[in-house]
């Protein structure tokens, strides 16, 4: 069996996304206060409680890219990714990547949170999940960066699409559990 999943990324409205998204925006909303966003330094890890598991951290770097400060450990348990350390532009599916890339710069480029919802298809299987992305500014010590929160969606859904995973993965358990 080879090929790999379809990735379907969109932009969605704010009466589409969950509570707990809307209130992290409420959250960076408070935090910006009249900047055009808070930097690294203004996040209270205490203050996001609710969302500590789901949260992932990406620092801009010099070429444009994004590299995975903090990747939730709800996030792996669930999905079985690390993400730690890896680059938006070459995760796996490369379509994802390419995808998540072009949604985390334009965040970056409009300044503003964005709520994009992600949809990965296989042999008929489906997953999708939520994804809230807040811009922070640089400051001294840190680069740009993208907070994201993910609401995970259907745990069933998931775990059915990876067991079609699990069988392209060629043994390379890399290539789905760490892309980097």
């Amino acid at each position: 069996m080879t090929g790999e999943p379809m990735v379907f990324g969109h932009t969605i409205e704010a009466h589409e996304a969950d509570a707990l998204s809307l209130r992290l925006i409420d959250y960076w909303q408070r935090l910006r206060d009249s900047k055009w966003a808070p930097t690294r330094q203004d996040i209270d890890p205490v203050e996001l409680k609710s969302w500590l598991g789901r949260v992932h951290l990406w620092e801009q770097l010099d070429d444009g890219d994004f590299r995975c400060r903090i990747w939730g450990t709800q996030i792996s348990e669930m999905t079985g990714s690390i993400r730690d350390g890896s680059r938006a532009s070459t995760m796996w599916p490369s379509l994802y990547g390419a995808t998540v890339f072009g949604q985390y710069q334009r965040t970056m480029e409009s300044r503003q949170p964005t709520l994009h919802r992600m949809t990965f298809t296989f042999l008929g299987h489906s997953w999708t999940y939520d994804r809230v992305s807040l811009p922070l500014a640089p400051s001294r010590h840190t680069p740009p960066m993208l907070l994201n929160y993910t609401s995970l969606g259907d745990r069933h859904a998931w775990r059915r699409l990876w067991n079609e995973l699990e069988k392209i993965a060629d043994g390379n358990w890399t290539r789905i559990h760490r892309a980097r």
